[in-house]
């Protein structure tokens, strides 16, 4: 069943490492507006997330519509990624801090890609990723 549960994992990452991001800018967002899962969300891409308010500088989750072209390992094979955590809502700060620089390719291309308009795409955490699989490849 592990086994069988790191295959999924490993082809939802294939279809959405480099495309999770969530509505950073709270003053931005239009708090009486709300999307529901599996619809567009405010940055163009999919809601596998809703914690149900605005706290944070943000509420939805998103993964983007399509694949990211080329192929990125997520890290060198020597490099070494404390700090990292696992929660809802680490993803970002996973991909910005622990993962920063060149040792960890699929981090620093999404932390160079725009997509909807939006700059603050991240690689999802593993809680994160879970919701992705539950909420969009699931159907919920």
């Amino acid at each position: 069943m592990k086994k069988k549960m790191m295959l999924i994992i490993a082809s939802v990452i294939t279809i959405v490492l480099l495309s999770v991001g969530c509505d950073l800018n709270e003053s931005d967002s239009n708090d009486t507006v709300t999307y529901n899962l599996r619809e567009e969300g405010p940055a163009g891409g999919w809601v596998f997330y809703d914690k149900g308010s605005y706290s944070d500088g943000w509420r939805y989750m998103e993964a983007w519509k399509a694949d990211e072209s080329g192929t990125y390992a997520w890290k060198d094979q020597n490099t070494a990624t404390p700090g990292t955590d696992t929660v809802i809502g680490t993803g970002y700060a996973n991909t910005y801090t622990a993962m920063a620089g060149s040792n960890h390719p699929a981090a620093e291309a999404v932390r160079e890609a725009t997509y909807g308009g939006k700059t603050d795409w991240f690689v999802p955490s593993i809680y994160e990723l879970e919701k992705i699989h539950e909420n969009l490849y699931n159907g919920g």
